[in-house]
C-alpha cells in the first residue's frame, strides 16, 4: 500500500468510527449531566432553503416529542465555497424538497425560480424579527409560505444593519460549530441535516432519555433506500472544491447511515484520483459483462470498509476477483481512455436532469458518490 493512502487509511479510521464518535457521545452527556443544563440544540434555519421550510413544519412535533431546549439562528445562504454551481443547486434543492414534502405529508410545492431578491430581504427581515418569539416557529412557516408562493407584497431589497448583523453572527455561529448549509440542527457535537436527517438525533435523544410522557417509540420521518448505477467522475477531480468542514461533515454523515443500515465503513484508503480511474477502466468493462453492480460494491466495500488501496495492482486485483472477473483480463485495461466518453456522457445527462454529482444532493438522498 502506497505511503500516503496508508496514512490516509490510519486517519479515517480513526477520525471516523463509530467507537470515537460513541465516545464522544458520553462525554458530551456526562458533561451535560455534571452542569446540569438541558438537551440545547441549536437551528439554523435559512429562508430561501426549501429544507429550512420543511425542518419548521416538522419541528413543532420534535419539541413535542423531546424534553430540549431549541435556540434558533437566521442565516443567510451558504457562502459559495459550499454552493459551487449555486443554480443547480437552488433548482435541485426545490425540486427535491417538492418530493420530500409529499412523502413526509408536508407542504412544499416548487414555484420554479428562486425568490427575488427583495422577497428574500423581507422574510430575513421578519424571521430576524421573530426569532425570539415563543411561537417562532409557526411565524417562520407562514413566512416561508409567502415567500415560496413568490408574493411579493410588501418585499424590499433594503436590508437594514442590524438584520445584516444578526444574519452575519449566525453564519459565523455555524461556521464556527463546523457546518455551511440550512436546515440544520446541532446537538452536542454533531449536525443533522434535514427531515431524513433527523431521526438519527431522535435515535439519539430517545436512548439518552430526552423524551417526554407523550413520546413513542419510532422516529417522525425515515428515508427510503434508492440506487441507481451511473458512473461520472467524482465533483473534486471535475474541478469542485470540497473543503474540511464538508468533508468531515459528509463522512460523519455516511457513519451514522452506515450503522443504520448494517453497512461497514471507516477502514478507508480514499480513492480520489488515479485510484478512480483505474476503477472505472475496470468498470466500464464490467458493466458490458454484466458484473457492474458486483464490481462496484466490491470496490466501493474495498476502499470505504475493508482498507484497499485501489490504487495499487494488488488491492485493485483483490477487488477485481471478488467480484468475479479474472484479473489477467482485467489488468491490461488499465491506463486506458476507453471509458472517458461514457463517463462524460453520463454527467451530461445528470447535468439535464439539474443534478451535478451521482447523487441527490438533497437530505432525502442516500446514495453517494
Amino acid at each position: 500500500m502506497r505511503l500516503k493512502a496508508t496514512l490516509q487509511n490510519k486517519v479515517a479510521k480513526r477520525l471516523f468510527s463509530v467507537e470515537r464518535r460513541n465516545a464522544k457521545r458520553r462525554k458530551a452527556e456526562r458533561a451535560r449531566q455534571a452542569s446540569q443544563q438541558p438537551h440545547l440544540i441549536e437551528y439554523f434555519h435559512e429562508a430561501s432553503d426549501p429544507y429550512s421550510q420543511l425542518m419548521v413544519q416538522l419541528l413543532p412535533r420534535f419539541l413535542q416529542r423531546y424534553d430540549i431546549e431549541l435556540n434558533v439562528h437566521v442565516t443567510p445562504p451558504p457562502p459559495d465555497w459550499a454552493a459551487p454551481d449555486r443554480a443547480r443547486l437552488d433548482a435541485y434543492a426545490r425540486k427535491d424538497a417538492a418530493r420530500l414534502a409529499q412523502r413526509a405529508g408536508l407542504a412544499f410545492s416548487d414555484p420554479g425560480q428562486q425568490p427575488s431578491p427583495g422577497a428574500l430581504a423581507a422574510a430575513q427581515a421578519a424571521l430576524v424579527a421573530a426569532r425570539e418569539a415563543p411561537d417562532f416557529l409557526q411565524q417562520a412557516i407562514a413566512i416561508g409560505e409567502r415567500l415560496w408562493a413568490l408574493d411579493a407584497t410588501n418585499a424590499s431589497a433594503d436590508m437594514s444593519h442590524s438584520v445584516e448583523n444578526v444574519l452575519t453572527a449566525a453564519a459565523a455561529r455555524r461556521d464556527e460549530l463546523g457546518h455551511y448549509l440550512g436546515g440544520t440542527l446541532y446537538y452536542a457535537g454533531e449536525w443533522y441535516w434535514g427531515p431524513d436527517r433527523l431521526h438519527f438525533l431522535e435515535t439519539r435523544l430517545q436512548t439518552l432519555g430526552g423524551v417526554t410522557s407523550d413520546a413513542v417509540n419510532d422516529v417522525l420521518y425515515t428515508p427510503p433506500t434508492v440506487l441507481k448505477l451511473r458512473y461520472v467522475l467524482p465533483m473534486v477531480m471535475r474541478g469542485m472544491k470540497v473543503p474540511r468542514k464538508k468533508g468531515f461533515y459528509i463522512m460523519g454523515d455516511t457513519v451514522r447511515e452506515a450503522e443504520r443500515l448494517g453497512v461497514a465503513f471507516g477502514n478507508s484508503v480514499d480513492p480520489v484520483g488515479r485510484p478512480v480511474e483505474r476503477g472505472y477502466a475496470i468498470l466500464h468493462e464490467a458493466i458490458r459483462r454484466g458484473r457492474g453492480y458486483e464490481f462496484v460494491q466490491s470496490f466501493l466495500s474495498g476502499v470505504w470498509a475493508d482498507g484497499l488501496d485501489a490504487g495499487s495492482d494488488k488491492g485493485l486485483r483483490k477487488i477485481t476477483e471478488r467480484a468475479g472477473l479474472p484479473w489477467s483480463e482485467m489488468q491490461p485495461l488499465l491506463g486506458g481512455d476507453h471509458w472517458r466518453a461514457e463517463a462524460e456522457a453520463n454527467q451530461q445527462e445528470m447535468f439535464s436532469y439539474g443534478i451535478w454529482r451521482c447523487r441527490d444532493l438533497g437530505p432525502g438522498s442516500t446514495v453517494g458518490d
